[in-house]
C-alpha cells in the first residue's frame, strides 16, 4: 500500500501544493515534470525517459533547501518552543511548508527581548553595586585619612581625602609600624 503523496507544481514560479484530486498542470516541454514528494520527506523520481538528471538535481536541491531550513529553525529555536531540536530535524517537506514561521519568530523575538532585558537589568544592578562600593571605599578612605591625621599631625593629608594618597600613607604607616615591632623584639 502506497503512502499518501503531495505534489508540488514545478511549472510555476510560485511553489504551491497540488492536492491529490487536483489535475496536474499541462507541460509545455517534455523536460518539465511534476515531482511527487512523499509526506515522509523522501522523494520519488519519475520514471519518464524524457526526464534526465534535471529531476534528480531538483530533488537534491529541494532536499538541500529543506536541510538549510531545518538548520535555520534549529539555530533560532526559541526557548520553550512547542518542539525541540530533534523534532525540528525530522520535519518532513510538508511539515516544513506548513511550519508556523510567524509564530516561531514572534516567540524568538519575545525570548530575545526577555534575554536582552535580563542582561540590561543585570548590568544596572552591577552598576548600582559598583557605585555603592565606590561610595563605601570613599567613606573608608576618609575615615582612614582622619585617623592618620589624628595619630600624626605631621602627615600632609586632608581629612576629607578619599584618593589613592590615603592608601599610600596607610601603607607607609603599616610599614613603619611593622619595622618598629621588628626592632622591639
Amino acid at each position: 500500500m502506497k503512502s499518501p503523496r503531495t505534489r508540488y507544481d514545478r511549472h510555476s514560479t510560485d511553489v504551491r501544493v497540488i492536492a491529490n484530486n487536483e489535475p496536474q498542470p499541462e507541460s509545455t516541454t517534455n523536460a518539465t515534470v511534476t515531482l511527487d514528494i512523499l509526506q515522509d520527506g523522501g522523494a520519488e523520481i519519475p520514471s519518464s525517459s524524457t526526464v534526465g538528471t534535471s529531476s534528480s538535481n531538483m530533488v537534491q536541491m529541494t532536499e538541500d533547501i529543506c536541510n538549510g531550513y531545518r538548520t535555520c529553525l534549529r539555530y533560532f529555536l526559541p526557548p520553550n518552543w512547542v518542539m525541540d531540536k530533534e523534532v525540528v530535524s525530522t520535519l518532513t517537506i510538508q511539515e516544513l511548508s506548513m511550519f508556523p514561521l510567524d509564530d516561531f519568530f514572534d516567540h524568538y523575538e519575545k525570548g530575545l527581548r526577555k534575554l536582552v532585558s535580563s542582561f540590561q537589568l543585570e548590568a544596572q544592578t552591577r552598576q548600582h553595586e559598583a557605585e555603592q562600593m565606590r561610595n563605601k571605599l570613599s567613606s573608608v578612605r576618609r575615615m582612614i585619612a582622619k585617623l592618620l591625621k589624628s595619630i600624626n599631625e605631621e602627615f600632609d593629608i586632608d581629612p576629607e581625602c578619599d584618593t589613592d594618597q590615603v592608601d599610600e600613607l596607610l601603607a607607609l604607616c603599616v610599614k613603619q609600624a611593622t619595622q618598629q615591632l621588628g626592632e622591639d623584639k
